[in-house]
């Protein structure tokens, strides 16, 4: 069954509200851009329909009103690719109160696309309980649903509540390569996201300082308290260590205080984010491997970081299929001192040993695929769930 047109729910947050959010989603948002551009440049027309995430009220927004992104493409734009066209949703968000306005929403805003547009599947941001309405709704109308499980509880009590709340999904996706493994779904395709090669120059804006450089959360799980332990043991006399992304952390606030050498940004646009990873030396990505949730977890932020192809030194959770270990220099174990000593090797490359592992992480990208030769191979998966799902409602209804 050719699946021509899409659903999707997830997350809706231009750049501009993200800066002054109180819940900003900045690996979201860019890996859901990747993902709507490859889906449409395969053909796909795409009807997105999202909330915008924020803390409740009162450290929110009482109403949290979602806007379009225009940045992913403007309401209802064609061109030789698919279109796409943004349905932002709006909620109440009072605790108590919240999901179940959310879940309203998503059903109201699905009601109303539905019957103009004819989806042929639906695909979910994760598979969040707000979701279930609407997705009864279109499962009744004939539609599969196939969510996308990004992150999550991976103890067994997670997985079960997992299982429980896509019983009714024709397939799901997983960005985690271990999760793959453990999957409750009864088919299940591995897309951790593509790869777009856009490379930065190794020259004289990495010198006279050599810039540690790590994008992204705060949160215990992102690693930045490995990466600030593992800091005392860095020996490069000229390193810097210059971090950006969203959240508050104590233990950096302190940390940035008493050593000169690290700098925090917070959040920064596009623009700065990647004026800063053509000023660094080493990208790096702390994630514990055993912290909560990381085996269910996909470190995105690897996948810009490859495509600019400077180096990248990187822990190695379960969510990593083998053959990153090509393309980045590996500190295992994740030990303060052993990530020390993998980002002290890489400041001390000379320019030949940059560029030969440039040309191996280079091949692995090209291997790899841009979004859209993985958006094409999901489609296409996507193609033969729809057709699954068709055969199998077709025998109940003779039966």
């Amino acid at each position: 069954m050719k699946v021509s047109r899409l659903l999707l729910f997830g997350p809706m947050q231009p750049e501009s509200r993200m800066l002054g959010s109180t819940a900003p989603t900045p690996a979201a948002v860019r890996w859901t851009h990747g993902l709507l551009s490859g889906l449409r440049h395969h053909g796909l027309d795409v009807v997105r329909i999202g909330h915008e995430p924020a803390r409740a009220w009162p450290y929110g927004p009482l109403v949290s009103h979602a806007i379009a992104d225009a940045t992913s493409g403007q309401s209802g734009e064609t061109s030789a690719r698919g279109a796409l066209r943004e349905t932002p949703i709006s909620f109440i968000n009072v605790p108590g109160v919240r999901w179940k306005s959310l879940a309203r929403s998503y059903d109201r805003a699905t009601a109303a696309v539905s019957r103009g547009f004819g989806p042929n599947a639906l695909v979910t941001y994760n598979a969040d309980r707000y979701y279930l309405p609407a997705v009864r709704r279109l499962l009744a109308m004939g539609v599969p649903w196939i969510p996308i499980v990004l992150d999550g509880d991976d103890s067994p009590a997670g997985w079960a509540d997992l299982a429980e709340r896509s019983a009714a999904a024709a397939g799901g996706v997983f960005l985690s390569y271990s999760a793959c493994q453990s999957s409750p779904f009864p088919a299940t395709f591995h897309l951790d996201g593509g790869i777009d090669i856009d490379p930065l120059p190794d020259g004289p804006e990495t010198r006279p300082r050599k810039v540690v450089f790590y994008a992204g959360s705060r949160g215990p799980w992102a690693g930045v308290d490995l990466l600030l332990d593992a800091w005392r043991f860095v020996t490069c006399p000229d390193a810097v260590l210059l971090l950006c992304g969203q959240g508050e952390s104590e233990r950096l606030k302190h940390a940035r205080s008493t050593d000169p050498r690290i700098v925090d940004e917070g959040m920064v646009p596009k623009s700065r984010l990647r004026d800063f990873m053509k000023a660094a030396t080493v990208l790096v990505n702390p994630r514990p491997p055993g912290h909560e949730g990381n085996s269910l977890n996909f470190p995105s932020k690897i996948l810009e970081y490859l495509g600019t192809g400077k180096p990248v030194v990187s822990t190695w959770t379960p969510g990593l299929a083998p053959g990153y270990r090509q393309a980045l220099v590996v500190a295992d174990p994740a030990t303060p001192a052993g990530l020390a000593a993998r980002i002290d090797e890489v400041l001390r490359w000379n320019e030949d040993q940059r560029s030969r592992h440039r040309a191996i992480a280079m091949e692995f990208c090209q291997r790899h695929g841009d979004w859209n030769s993985v958006a094409d191979r999901f489609a296409s998966w996507l193609e033969g769930i729809a057709d699954s799902a068709a055969k199998q409602s077709a025998r109940r209804s003779v039966s």
